[in-house]
């Protein structure tokens, strides 16, 4: 069975210029000349705090959603490629599904450059946003720098993302009219025909490897696919992959991921927990060598 990689920002901040999601929206208070919404920010969940930015921003200064989406695509744009990006990308997956909006795993090929590889028309959501450089295919699932409109952060846009996602895969599968998941109709080798298919059906197909995410409970969307990806191997009506999630932690573990652990554990996903110590770059070569390249 092949093997992909759902990989968050954790790698991006191996980088001395990474951006944590907390620092994000600070910058995206501060574009919209309202820090205080950061009090409290500890005991909000990002995507709210976010919504919060959104509306009072409209409200009060007139500024439209798109320009907070395109000053994220800004802050995010800087990040430069480290040697992890570089080794994922040369390592025994063909598939990277990224949470991701920057272009640091293509950019990290010296000796390609990646292209767009969209397998169906989309503007605001991101099934079928990938690119590919090197044979390798990227998907930028809560979209992407070049399409700001395209960037997940509120509940507005994660909300839109699960309608997108439900529908795909449990859409009727004899509606002709839109793209229905080939991986639901029983065709599980669907690379290699001139079905559409998504990141969606690789995830449901392939052993799963996440690395680097923190799996917020506000990523509605993605707890939702593995809500989903349980029930279909309960079924048993299809060949689906294991999921295993990697938790690297240099502090004791809280007793929140505990909980959240034991969430992913009855769900079916195998849950990998490593003390680096301080060192995350060998953590992350231990990874790429003995649960990738294996």
């Amino acid at each position: 069975m092949s093997k992909c990689l759902m990989i968050g920002n954790g790698i991006n901040l191996l980088s001395g210029n990474g951006q944590s999601w907390i620092h994000v929206l600070e910058e995206l208070a501060k574009q919209a000349e309202d820090v205080e919404i950061m009090e409290l920010s500890d005991q909000k969940p990002f995507s709210l705090i976010y919504e919060e930015i959104s509306v009072r921003s409209k409200r009060f200064k007139n500024k439209n959603e798109i320009e907070l989406k395109k000053h994220v695509a800004s802050l995010v744009s800087g990040i430069k490629p480290n040697d992890y990006h570089k080794k994922i990308i040369e390592s025994n997956t063909k598939n990277i599904i990224t949470t991701n909006y920057d272009y640091s795993f293509e950019n990290s090929c010296s000796n390609g450059s990646s292209k767009k590889s969209n397998l169906a028309k989309e503007t605001k959501y991101s099934n079928f946003r990938r690119r590919t450089v090197n044979n390798k295919n990227i998907w930028h699932i809560h979209g992407e720098a070049e399409v700001p409109n395209s960037i997940t952060l509120g509940y507005d846009q994660y909300s839109g993302t699960l309608q997108k996602m439900r529908n795909y895969l449990t859409g009727d599968r004899n509606n002709s009219e839109t793209h229905v998941s080939p991986f639901k109709k029983g065709i599980e080798k669907f690379e290699d025909t001139e079905n559409v298919f998504s990141w969606l059906d690789i995830f449901l197909r392939d052993e799963v490897h996440i690395i680097g995410l923190g799996f917020d409970y506000t990523e509605i969307d993605l707890w939702w696919l593995l809500s989903y990806k349980a029930r279909v191997k309960l079924n048993k009506s299809l060949n689906v992959g294991n999921t295993t999630f990697h938790f690297l932690h240099d502090e004791a573990i809280s007793e929140k991921e505990k909980a959240k652990h034991s969430i992913m554990k009855s769900l079916g996903v195998t849950v990998k927990t490593t003390k680096v110590n301080g060192d995350y770059k060998s953590a992350y070569d231990d990874l790429i060598k003995n649960e990738i390249n294996a």
